[in-house]
C-alpha cells in the first residue's frame, strides 16, 4: 500500500498538480488528517526539511511564482522547516523530462529509490484564483477608488517517507490599496496580498507543525500554583507573542487483546507573553497552574509543544 501511494505521489509530480488530485483522491483519501500532529525529529533543536514544488494554475500577475516565494517565505519565518533548495531537486527534474516518454517500472523504481534529496515532506501549491479589480467607495459624497487583489491557494503537505498526505488547506486572502496621486498600483496591491499569504501559511504551519520546548524555570508561582515559566525557545526559532504552548503526560493505555496506546492528556495550557531574545520566552499559565505546579515540585516526567496563534487559525487540539 505505502508503495502505490508513493508511486502515485511521484506520478503527481511529474504530471502536475491538477492530475495530481485525481491520482491522490482514490489512493490517499483515508490518509488526510487535518488535526495529524507531525512527530518531530529526535532532538526540540532539531528541524524537519521540505522541498517546495513550483506551483502549478492560475498564472495571472505572475501568481505561481509571486506565491511560490511568498509561501517558502513563510516556511522560514515559521522556523519549523529547513527548505530544500531547487538545487538539490535538479535531479528529479532530469527524471521529469525522461519519464514524459518512459514509462517503464525501472524509471519509477529509480524516482521512488532516490526520492527527494534531504527532504522529509513535500509542498504542492496550486493557485485556484488570482484577480486585481478596481473598485469604489463613496462617503460624505467623496467617492475613493481602490486596488483589491484576491487570491485562493491550495496547499498540500506529503509526507516523502509514506507518500500519505500530512495535510492539506485552502488560503484565500485579499487586500486592498488605495488609488492616489501619490500611488496605488495593481501591482502594490497584488504584492500586498501576497505579503497576507506569507502570514497565513506562517501561523498555519506553526500551528501544524508544533515544535516541542522545555521549561527550565519558573518564573511566578505562589501558593501551590505556577502563574509564569521560562521556555527555551525565543524568537531564534520564530516563537511569538500570543503563541500557544500545550503542557502534557503520556499515560499508556491497555487495549483489549493485550495492546498498549500512548495517550497525550493535557496538564496546562499556556500563552507567550514576553519574547526575550533567541532562546527564551516567558509563558502565562492560563490553565492548569496547580497541575503544573505538582508536576514540576515531583519531577514527573511532561512535555510541551509550542504552536502559532490558534485564536487566529482554529486548530483541533490533541
Amino acid at each position: 500500500m505505502k508503495k502505490s501511494l508513493f508511486i502515485a505521489l511521484f506520478a503527481a509530480i511529474l504530471l502536475g498538480q491538477s492530475q495530481a488530485d485525481n491520482l491522490f483522491q482514490n489512493n490517499a483519501r483515508e490518509h488526510i488528517s487535518e488535526g495529524a500532529l507531525v512527530k518531530w525529529p529526535s532532538g526540540s533543536d532539531a528541524m524537519h526539511t521540505m522541498a517546495v514544488w513550483s506551483f502549478d494554475g492560475n498564472n495571472r500577475y505572475d501568481a505561481q511564482n509571486t506565491l511560490f516565494n511568498s509561501v517558502v517565505n513563510g516556511l522560514r519565518r515559521a522556523g519549523r522547516f529547513e527548505i530544500v533548495d531547487r538545487e538539490s531537486l535538479k535531479y528529479i527534474l532530469n527524471e521529469q523530462e525522461t519519464v514524459k516518454y518512459a514509462s517503464s517500472a525501472k524509471t519509477i523504481e529509480r524516482i521512488e529509490q532516490g526520492r527527494i534529496k534531504g527532504a522529509q515532506y513535500i509542498l504542492f501549491g496550486y493557485v485556484n484564483t488570482a484577480s486585481v479589480e478596481k473598485t469604489s467607495s463613496t462617503n460624505k459624497d467623496k467617492t475613493t477608488y481602490h486596488y483589491k487583489a484576491q487570491t485562493s491557494l491550495n496547499i498540500k503537505i506529503v509526507n516523502v517517507e509514506t507518500g500519505e498526505i500530512t495535510t492539506t488547506t485552502t488560503l484565500t486572502e485579499d487586500a486592498s490599496i488605495t488609488i492616489s496621486d501619490s500611488g496605488g498600483t495593481r501591482e502594490e496591491a497584488w504584492n500586498k496580498v501576497c505579503g497576507e499569504i506569507r502570514s497565513a501559511i506562517k501561523e498555519y504551519i506553526k500551528n501544524r507543525f508544533p515544535m516541542p520546548v522545555n521549561i527550565v524555570n519558573i518564573e511566578s508561582a505562589k501558593r501551590g500554583k505556577v502563574y509564569e515559566v521560562l521556555i527555551d525557545k525565543g524568537n531564534g526559532r520564530s516563537v511569538a507573542k500570543r503563541d500557544e504552548v500545550i503542557v502534557y503526560e503520556i499515560i499508556s493505555m491497555q487495549l483489549p487483546g493485550g495492546k498498549t496506546r500512548d495517550r497525550e492528556k493535557e496538564i496546562a495550557n499556556m500563552v507567550v507573553k514576553k519574547v526575550e531574545g533567541q532562546d527564551f520566552s516567558v509563558c502565562k499559565v492560563k490553565k492548569g497552574g496547580e497541575d503544573l505546579f505538582k508536576r514540576l515540585k515531583n519531577g514527573s516526567p511532561i512535555k510541551c509543544r509550542v504552536y502559532g496563534k490558534r485564536d487566529i487559525i482554529k486548530i483541533p487540539k490533541f
